[in-house]
């Protein structure tokens, strides 16, 4: 980040494929992590890329979306936006479609991360 013509940061989290036991607390602190890059960079810094496909993926979406929202990280995106139309599109578990549990969260991450800015 301390490169002049660097503009802004990412990073990825994969709990799973990662070997990672406590996905909640681990993905809160990676998260609160980046986000201090961020404020000592003075350059934004955005979750391109996570997902879990455990069962509870509900309750630790929410747990790293607010740590998202308090540590002021810039922003964040999911992987990845599925679709419900049979036989269309990839989904590698990690899929989030209209239809599943998760997606009213989805939406109102998304307009709290909106009201944000």
């Amino acid at each position: 980040m301390g490169i002049s013509t660097l503009d802004y940061g990412t990073f990825h989290m994969y709990i799973t494929p990662w070997g990672i036991s406590d996905a909640q607390s681990w993905g809160v602190q990676w998260i609160n992590d980046h986000a201090s890059v961020q404020k000592s960079s003075n350059k934004p810094v955005i979750i391109e890329e996570y997902g879990l496909t455990s069962s509870d993926r509900n309750s630790v979406y929410q747990a790293w979306w607010n740590a998202v929202l308090s540590s002021g990280l810039a922003g964040d995106q999911y992987w990845q936006a599925a679709t419900t139309a049979s036989g269309s599109g990839y989904n590698d578990g990690y899929g989030i479609s209209p239809s599943d549990s998760l997606f009213p969260a989805v939406k109102a991450h998304s307009a709290a991360m909106k009201a944000r800015s």
